[in-house]
């Protein structure tokens, strides 16, 4: 179960690889994947 803490260092690996691989784009995309994952996780957890 990921919590927030989680979720949001993951963001920052995320942008700071990407960012470093000039790739702002793929990250930018990326970073939406995670969080709509992580809300629909949330979502089944609550249901």
């Amino acid at each position: 179960m990921l919590t927030r803490t989680t979720l949001a260092l993951a963001t920052l690996v995320l942008t700071a690889l990407c960012t470093v691989s000039g790739n702002v784009y793929a990250a930018q995309g990326t970073i939406e994947e995670v969080i709509v994952t992580a809300e629909r996780r949330e979502v089944n957890l609550q249901s």
